[in-house]
């Protein structure tokens, strides 16, 4: 029988030569599909460029550096982060890894973060230094389990817990395979406007 999805009909339809398998790993089937234009430029900010060999190598630091910290496959960690390179990284570094990114939106609360740490029992925090003082907010507030905080572009003295990002990334090689994960294990969490409540 020739393998295939089952549509709403009932019909099976083929199924393409590249579709997921029982074991899957999203941000390695990425970096794959961009693995031979290595110079090709995969984001650009006001900071500069990531190339997509760039890319791949950060995200395999940062997945190695999670591993290290002691950050185990299907645990989460929180994304409160501006718009930058940093963000792709940190999100396909921990899928790359098996671990679940959440990511949050940057105009809530400090209450709406610390709802969010306590109730995802984030193990990490990748947050960009605008935003840090709102975290420590959050962290002050919540019943967390939160032991390391990963700062993107630190500017001010760092508190116990706290890395810079680019020295982290700097300090990790880069992770030899991804986490062995499923086509059918979460990918990442996302909150609701109104999930966020109390």
């Amino acid at each position: 029988m020739t393998p295939g999805i089952r549509t709403d009909s009932g019909d099976v339809a083929p199924q393409p030569d590249d579709a997921p398998g029982a074991a899957f790993n999203i941000a390695a089937h990425l970096l794959q599909r961009n693995h031979a234009h290595p110079a090709r430029p995969a984001f650009v900010d006001d900071h500069g460029s990531l190339s997509y060999g760039g890319l791949g190598e950060q995200v395999r630091r940062l997945a190695a550096g999670l591993r290290a910290a002691g950050v185990r496959r299907e645990e989460r960690v929180l994304l409160l982060m501006h718009d930058n390179w940093h963000w792709p990284v940190a999100f396909l570094g921990a899928m790359y890894a098996g671990i679940v990114p959440v990511a949050v939106n940057t105009l809530l609360t400090g209450d709406d973060y610390a709802y969010m740490l306590a109730h995802s029992r984030a193990q990490a925090v990748l947050v960009s230094e605008a935003l840090r003082p709102v975290l420590r907010q959050a962290l002050q507030r919540a019943s967390h389990e939160v032991h390391t905080v990963l700062v993107s572009r630190a500017t001010s003295p760092l508190a116990e817990g706290e890395h810079a990002l680019e020295s982290w990334l700097g300090g990790h090689a880069p992770m030899d395979a991804p986490g062995a994960t499923g086509a059918d294990d979460p990918g990442f969490w996302l909150y609701s406007s109104g999930s966020a409540m109390p």
